[in-house]
């Protein structure tokens, strides 16, 4: 697992406060790195 966020169901500020967890890490990533992150965001419900 790349993106780091808890299990469970979110309101769209807690997706929020996800993302910009995450969004140093993703930023620094190569594009490799960059597209796994990625997939692992779009699965938070």
């Amino acid at each position: 697992m790349v993106a780091t966020f808890p299990k469970g169901v979110y309101k769209m500020t807690e997706r929020m406060s996800i993302i910009s967890a995450n969004s140093r890490r993703y930023r620094k990533a190569g594009r490799k790195l960059k597209g796994k992150i990625l997939d692992e965001l779009t699965l938070i419900e």
